[in-house]
């Protein structure tokens, strides 16, 4: 049995059909590492955005809280005020849910271009960053 294995082992590395197809195989593999390394790193630029973009939006939604608290109201209307529950719960002060990518995700194949990686938390949440943000992102 040793025998046939080591007799097609010749007949394999004397083919140059085979040096050719391991070329191409380590170029394709080396090209989806690349690929997947930058895509990772894009979905990690659009999760940071997205947390940035709630950071600043809780601060200036805090900011308005103290305002209220030492008695200036001007300008802020019953449903936009985030004082009030239902209106931070369902609108302002809602926060995203996000899905990092995983460890060997720039090894993965599939539809990650199609998962979401970010979700807002709220039946009625804010608009996402606009997609004009994201795809100033795409290189």
């Amino acid at each position: 049995m040793l025998r046939f294995a080591a007799f097609e082992w010749r007949l394999l590395r004397a083919d140059a059909t085979l040096r050719l197809f391991g070329i191409v195989l380590t170029l394709l593999a080396g090209y989806a590492l690349f690929n997947g390394t930058r895509w990772v790193g894009f979905q990690r630029e659009t999760i940071a955005t997205v947390q940035e973009e709630e950071q600043a939006r809780l601060a200036e939604h805090q900011a308005t809280i103290d305002r209220l608290a030492a008695g200036d109201s001007t300008g802020i209307k019953p449903w936009t005020n985030p004082a009030i529950p239902s209106v931070a719960g369902g609108t302002q002060a809602t926060r995203y849910a996000v899905l990092p990518p995983a460890p060997l995700a720039a090894f993965a194949v599939g539809q990650s271009d199609l998962s979401i990686r970010t979700m807002p938390a709220s039946p009625r949440a804010p608009s996402r960053p606009s997609s004009s943000t994201m795809k100033s992102r795409i290189r």
